[in-house]
């Protein structure tokens, strides 16, 4: 199988230069004026994109992109401009969405009425929200919290072609769009890339504050750089692994999985085996997925999907993981609202379900213990 190719982004020669320096086998390409640098860092195979700024620019360059080099995986990553005031300089943002927060309507005035930003409404571009691909975003999130000191943030990129210092106007986009800081790229990669059906996403350290006085720091950008070359090897869990049915050739790996279990006091701690959760690169069997067919009025510590990680792959990633491919086949069978239940303890399945879009629904006592139970919208879940 051909290896991921992984295109990243970055507007401005800072935002590239560190990325640069640890490319091997380089070789420059020039297309319609865009550069594009492709080698290898840490054995993956990456292409750098100097996308140069503003929103055309990233259009443009993304397009260019992935018709040329076929990535895998784009991120477009940089410094951005903070809308919240407690985020400071260097704290950095893994874009679940991003949006235009520079696309509106105005009223009509005639000449001599002046002109108020404020009376100014999103047009449909504004609120049409780009959703990054959500197994990309536990993935980098993950892994900057156990690779870097930073204050990581999981949110809303807003992205437009203004730079704003004015606070009143800050504060009045932000409390329309939610998002956590601006940049002049990131919606033109989400907006190409979710059309090309690509994974994506965008990352952000944060380099000024104009509501804290926090001054430009363009040298973050080279901050981020090496925090992103210190985690890539990671996005090799991308479609790392796959959900599979039992045949006759699983027979030995399933019974010396079931032991594992009893071996580790865990007798009836794993769900009916409906798919097996197989490790692609060794076809191991990490996991396994039972998806029940219910509803919310018979819904009592039984949801929709049962899980479980054997004892010796946990703490992984694969929980999370296998729950995204267990919701994919709920789609596949037209299941909507999808419930899952976990006991309030057990704080590696709650983060798992909430990753995946879970949000909390109600509790319930069995046995002197709280359940919790989840629902995932999939209606509105485009990955």
């Amino acid at each position: 199988m051909k290896d991921k190719v992984v295109l990243i982004q970055g507007a401005m020669d800072i935002e590239i230069e560190c990325l640069l320096s640890k490319l091997k086998n380089r070789k420059d390409i020039t297309i319609a004026g865009y550069e594009f640098y492709e080698g290898s860092i840490n054995n993956i195979e990456v292409v750098i994109s100097k996308t140069l700024v503003g929103t055309i620019n990233s259009t443009m360059a993304t397009t260019i992109g992935v018709i040329n080099f076929h990535p895998n995986i784009v991120i477009n990553q940089g410094i951005a401009g903070a809308h919240r005031t407690d985020l400071h300089i260097g704290d950095i943002i893994v874009g679940e969405k991003c949006c235009n927060i520079n696309s509106y309507k105005m009223p009509s005035k005639d000449r001599g009425k002046g002109s108020n930003p404020f009376e100014w409404e999103p047009n449909k571009r504004a609120k049409d929200i780009q959703n990054s691909d959500l197994k990309l975003v536990n993935i980098i999130e993950e892994s900057l919290k156990l690779n870097c000191s930073n204050k990581i943030y999981r949110g809303i990129l807003g992205s437009g072609d203004v730079f704003n210092r004015e606070i009143d106007r800050i504060d009045w986009i932000n409390n329309i769009f939610k998002n956590y800081c601006e940049d002049m790229e990131s919606i033109g990669t989400y907006s190409v890339c979710n059309k090309f059906n690509i994974p994506c996403i965008g990352i952000r350290i944060i380099s000024n504050n104009e509501i804290l006085l926090e001054k430009l720091d363009k040298t973050k950008a080279i901050e981020l750089q090496e925090i992103l070359i210190s985690i890539l090897n990671n996005l090799k869990k991308v479609d790392e692994l796959e959900l599979v049915l039992p045949t006759k050739e699983h027979k030995t790996q399933i019974a010396e999985y079931i032991q594992e279990y009893i071996s580790n006091g865990e007798k009836d701690e794993y769900p009916a085996i409906q798919y097996l959760t197989i490790r692609k690169a060794d076809k191991k069997i990490v996991g396994n997925i039972e998806i029940n067919k219910i509803n919310k009025k018979t819904l009592l510590h039984s949801g929709h999907i049962g899980d479980s990680v054997r004892p010796s792959e946990r703490r992984k990633g694969y929980a999370t993981e296998q729950i995204r491919l267990a919701l994919q086949k709920c789609k596949e069978q037209g299941i909507e609202n999808v419930f899952m239940d976990t006991y309030k303890t057990n704080i590696g399945s709650v983060k798992s379900i909430i990753k995946n879009g879970g949000i909390l629904e109600d509790e319930i006592t069995i046995n002197n213990e709280i359940v919790q139970i989840y629902k995932i919208d999939l209606k509105n879940k485009k990955r």
